[in-house]
């Protein structure tokens, strides 16, 4: 079995290896399905996973790709996933040298009622310590229009995605506590949640 040795570029013109391939991935001519190796009975639920591509062309997903930098500042590692409204992205941000989490709205959502709602929400709420609010907002032009984007600190998995039953009671009243403690904090700045749902944190 043979090994692929692969390099990749670092800022500055210099490389560095990447980990060794197994050759013997990509000789399988046999294989059903290729790419990630989703099994067929498995495509519904990657489809569901991911944004509709068709929203690319018609410029309402901002195009991106790992390793791009945005706005000369975020370099993009990793796609977290995606909402109704947006992309969100995992970046380094190379002037502070930290991660940082990029929530990037699809073109029409240029709306600033999240800044108005998160600008009121730091004015008024006397515990930020349990809600996640951005630490900054920029513009991103694009061919089609320009994109909104949020800078978050990066968190934790999806509770969506954290299994119920495979969690401790104790696990389980650690998640409740902290979502009480948010609603709490809304609610004393006199904002009220309507949407209370595992994938929103």
């Amino acid at each position: 079995m043979n090994r692929v040795p692969t390099t990749y570029s670092l800022p500055g013109g210099s490389t560095q290896s990447a980990p060794l391939i197994e050759e013997s991935i990509f000789e399988n001519e046999d294989a059903e399905d290729w790419g990630d190796f989703v099994d067929s009975d498995e495509e519904p639920d990657v489809e569901f996973a991911c944004e509709d591509i068709n929203l690319y062309p018609k410029g309402f997903c901002y195009p991106i790709f790992i390793s791009d930098i945005i706005v000369e500042r975020y370099r993009i590692i990793h796609k977290l996933g995606h909402g109704a409204f947006s992309t969100v992205w995992v970046a380094q941000d190379m002037t502070e040298n930290r991660d940082v989490a990029l929530k990037i709205l699809m073109l029409g959502s240029l709306d600033d009622r999240d800044c108005q709602m998160q600008s009121e929400i730091i004015s008024t709420a006397k515990d930020l310590t349990y809600l996640l609010l951005y630490h900054r907002t920029f513009l991103l032009p694009s061919p089609h229009g320009q994109h909104r984007v949020f800078v978050f600190p990066p968190q934790g998995p999806n509770l969506r995605n954290y299994p119920p039953r495979k969690a401790s009671i104790a696990t389980r009243m650690l998640f409740a506590v902290q979502l009480l403690k948010a609603l709490k904090a809304l609610h004393e700045a006199e904002i009220v949640h309507a949407g209370t749902v595992t994938q929103q944190k």
